[in-house]
């Protein structure tokens, strides 16, 4: 019989270190024993009735899953937390957050509580083993403790990766979205800030730009639009008016590209233009440096500035 410290051991590893004691047996193990392993310092306590392996570090995941363990039933990942999880682009907190069902008040130390009266079973979905509020639900209730910027990130990356779509979040801003719900105006902006086919930017540097280009009053561009060059190759294009035969691309700062991917991007503008399309370039530090002077010279390809 496997020993009951390999056991326990074995569990921990597939459960980011956390062993939860109460209600069911984990690792084929009594309470007793888990509860003489605590004691003898093999499991070091997070919450009450949940406890860390010792020999696991204390990470990001283990807090989560432990926060989620002494939340009960009814406790799903939400907040930051939940676009960390989704590996939603940019830089979220650390500290857990969990949503509650219900108003039983309770606290934990270093996790963020928040609470729902109700959560409809569609909005519940699974992420690496645990239970966190679907895409839609959760980015709407992001805005509660995330500044708009971040909220029209998320929405953006969310759809991108295929998460979630433009109609599912309409459909929760009209089941969730009443009055007085915080962040709701938020997640609001931020769909309708997918282009008119519900499409979303790629990167926070197209994000950047998109925004900047509104606020001078150009028209809508395609996000992502779908294209067929020359070669007869599928490709995207970041930022794309297709009436104006026009494809703004932002990419990373390009000299740190090496020479195949410089030869890439050289074909692949050559093949669109070949095609019809002229592409316009924009590195993070051209848009660092002089947004502004970006914005006007795509003004100027759209034939709006002189």
């Amino acid at each position: 019989m496997e020993r009951i410290d390999a056991r326990l051991a074995r569990w921990c590893e597939s459960n980011d270190g956390i062993v939860e004691l109460g209600a069911r047996k984990a690792a084929g193990l009594s309470r007793a024993t888990l509860y003489r392993r605590a004691k003898d310092e093999v499991l070091v306590r997070e919450h009450e009735g949940v406890y860390r392996h010792a020999a696991h570090p204390r990470t990001f995941e283990s807090r989560l899953r432990a926060a989620v363990a002494a939340g009960g039933e009814g406790a799903f990942v939400s907040g930051p937390s939940l676009m960390r999880l989704y590996d939603v682009r940019g830089r979220w907190p650390e500290r857990p957050e969990i949503t509650l069902l219900g108003s039983e008040h309770l606290e934990l130390p270093g996790v963020r509580i928040r609470r729902l009266d109700r959560i409809e079973p569609r909005d519940i979905a699974q992420r690496h083993g645990l239970p966190v509020l679907a895409p839609p639900l959760g980015l709407l209730l992001l805005g509660a403790t995330s500044p708009s910027p971040k909220v029209e990130a998320a929405v953006h990356d969310m759809v991108f990766q295929g998460f979630t779509t433009r109609p599912l979040l309409v459909d929760a801003a009209a089941r969730y979205g009443g009055r007085g719900r915080r962040g709701v105006a938020a997640f609001r902006a931020a769909v309708r800030s997918l282009d008119s086919d519900g499409r979303a930017t790629q990167t926070n540097l197209e994000l950047v730009l998109l925004r900047a280009l509104r606020d001078a009053g150009a028209p809508e561009p395609l996000l992502q639009a779908p294209v067929v060059d020359a070669d007869g190759r599928r490709r995207r294009l970041d930022l794309a008016w297709p009436e104006r035969s026009l494809d703004v691309e932002t990419d990373g700062d390009r000299w740190h590209l090496n020479p195949a991917d410089r030869r890439a991007m050289t074909d692949r503008d050559r093949a669109l233009a070949a095609a019809g399309t002229k592409t316009l370039r924009f590195s993070s530090s051209d848009l660092e440096l002089d947004l502004t002077a970006c914005v006007a010279t795509v003004l100027r390809q759209l034939g709006l500035r002189g």
